[in-house]
């Protein structure tokens, strides 16, 4: 694989990876694994005034106040209805701990390196992705989430 469309995760000399993989209207994304604190049912959250269209609120969480985005959103879906399946994934970046609303979650799945196929996007949607996985008859988008939770 070239050097250039290795994600940073790669850097090891493992030559395989952890991702947790979810659904957002009807497409599948995932997440390495390494950022993930907790995946928790959703709970009440409470709105913030004047914040960006995708940010749901703040929740408690064993005493941290952590801010919500629905995910969906922030990446330019309609606004992810809320179901008994939807959860909160939280994720830990730098020192901040941060939630995102999914519409359902699917798996931990063990990725080969040189199973990850280069970004394919000529759009805004490129800054926010890794890489692209398929796996079966089904195509994964691992988000990069740093610059998912930039400015957040």
């Amino acid at each position: 694989m070239p050097e250039n469309i290795k994600p940073d995760f790669m850097n090891t000399t493992d030559q395989s990876s952890q991702i947790v993989s979810f659904n957002l209207s009807n497409e599948e994304f995932a997440i390495k694994i390494n950022h993930i604190q907790e995946i928790i049912k959703l709970k009440p959250f409470i709105e913030v005034p004047l914040t960006k269209e995708y940010v749901k609120g703040v929740v408690h969480v064993r005493g941290v106040i952590i801010p919500v985005i629905d995910l969906g959103k922030k990446l330019g879906f309609k606004q992810t209805v809320l179901t008994n399946y939807s959860r909160i994934i939280i994720i830990n970046i730098g020192n901040r701990k941060i939630g995102l609303i999914v519409d359902s979650m699917n798996e931990v799945i063990r990725v080969n390196h040189e199973d990850l196929k280069p970004k394919i996007f000529e759009s805004e949607i490129e800054r926010l992705t890794e890489n692209i996985f398929t796996l079966e008859n089904r195509i994964i988008t691992i988000l990069k989430i740093e610059a998912i939770c930039d400015n957040e």
